[in-house]
């Protein structure tokens, strides 16, 4: 969908808000769509501590990205191990605080936060 579609659905409430998501998230992959799995991890980790990206876009492009693109073959086993520490924060991050209140296993906003700076301090120092 280009510019002109977008503006041409506007008034047609949630379905435009999801079409504009996905056309954001398109242009996204777009511009990095020469990064490796790895690096598109990493990538994702910087703009979402540089407040580029919000955390429900993280977790969603982290996860599409750890589940269908990355080969972990292809990682050193410490690699391997903190990026799944960000994976298995993202894949239980809810935005919704009655949820983590019902389900403790939830992760809040602030827990991805925590375990992606914690994750990226320890990449940069190996």
């Amino acid at each position: 969908m280009n510019k002109q579609e977008l503006s041409n659905t506007s008034s047609l409430g949630p379905a435009s808000t999801a079409q504009r998501h996905m056309f954001s998230l398109n242009r996204l992959m777009d511009k990095e769509s020469g990064r490796t799995p790895r690096e598109r991890l990493v990538w994702l980790m910087a703009l979402l501590l540089g407040k580029g990206m919000s955390v429900d876009d993280f977790c969603a492009e982290y996860e599409r990205t750890w589940n269908f693109q990355l080969n972990e073959e292809r990682l050193s086993q410490s690699e391997s191990e903190l990026l799944k520490r960000v994976f298995d924060t993202v894949v239980w991050y809810t935005p919704v605080a009655e949820d983590r209140k019902n389900y403790p296993g939830f992760k809040s906003e602030s827990d991805v936060f925590t375990v992606v700076a914690e994750v990226q301090q320890q990449l940069e120092h190996r």
